[in-house]
């Protein structure tokens, strides 16, 4: 039994992260939350060693929930509702630690991010595009203009599939794809493979027929480890990106911006 708060977190970090990889969703979702409520109900004041138990509780939150998102890899593992239901509790749970520990508008732009991409595998589309134009705004805040345009690739999957006619001047998929081609960024091209992998994975091809390509195959897994500039965990089964950045708290940092996404959704 650990005699500290910062003791029993750690401890019950090290349990969660046994789970991660094992291919249970519901254990590690599970296991994630009672850690969560067990550590949050003994927390008080929230400075000092609390502080610091509380940002293991948002990593391993946000850790568990972006584990179970169906859209890191090309899978034939069915889609359980109730376990995306459940991890998108968690990706709030986290975003609201994020919040209240004023982590800075990049980590809550990355929270904020995870809760639009449940929402997009529930087939919610509204509710995701509102979450990724939050999130978009945040990273204007941010000062990080490749992940501005990359999140506005998203809100316009997100539109397109959801056939959202509110708001018909926004930019098309294609528009953001030559912005991001022409913005020299680092990641510019695995980014927009990124895009059109989602697009062609979540949409009708023929909604996409005019300016969605075939996505040039990429090994993520020969990526390589790169340091992430928000600190999230995407988990150890994943490809190794450079987008949202993954948080374990020990070093073990990957962005995901040029993952393989299988959204098969309204069907992990």
């Amino acid at each position: 039994m650990a005699d500290t708060l910062a003791g029993l977190a750690g401890q019950l970090e090290t349990q969660v992260k046994a789970l991660r990889g094992a291919g249970d969703d519901a254990a590690l979702l599970a296991a994630a939350r009672d850690a969560a409520d067990q550590i949050e109900h003994g927390c008080g004041a929230r400075d000092g060693d609390e502080r610091e138990v509380l940002m293991m509780v948002q990593r391993w939150t946000f850790n568990a929930a972006a584990d179970c998102w169906p859209g890191w890899s090309v899978s034939d593992k069915p889609i359980n509702q109730d376990n995306l239901l459940a991890a998108r509790e968690l990706a709030e749970r986290s975003l609201r630690l994020v919040r209240t520990l004023e982590l800075g508008p990049l980590r809550e732009a990355t929270g904020v991010w995870m809760v639009g991409a449940f929402d997009l595998a529930l087939g919610r589309y509204e509710e995701a595009i509102s979450m990724f134009r939050e999130a978009r705004e945040h990273y204007v805040v941010a000062s990080a203009p490749g992940l501005v345009l990359l999140t506005g690739g998203y809100v316009a999957i997100a539109r397109q599939v959801g056939k959202d006619q509110a708001s018909p001047g926004g930019e098309d998929l294609d528009q953001i794809c030559t912005r991001i081609a022409a913005g020299g960024f680092e990641d510019g091209h695995e980014w927009i493979a990124q895009l059109r992998t989602v697009a062609g994975r979540v949409c009708p091809a023929e909604q996409f027929v005019e300016w969605v390509e075939p996505a040039k195959p990429i090994d993520f897994r020969a990526a390589g480890e790169m340091m992430g500039f928000a600190e999230f965990i995407i988990g150890p089964r994943f490809a190794p990106t450079r987008w949202f950045a993954r948080d374990d708290g020990d070093g073990d940092y990957r962005r995901p911006n040029s993952f393989s996404i299988s959204l098969s959704f309204n069907s992990t």
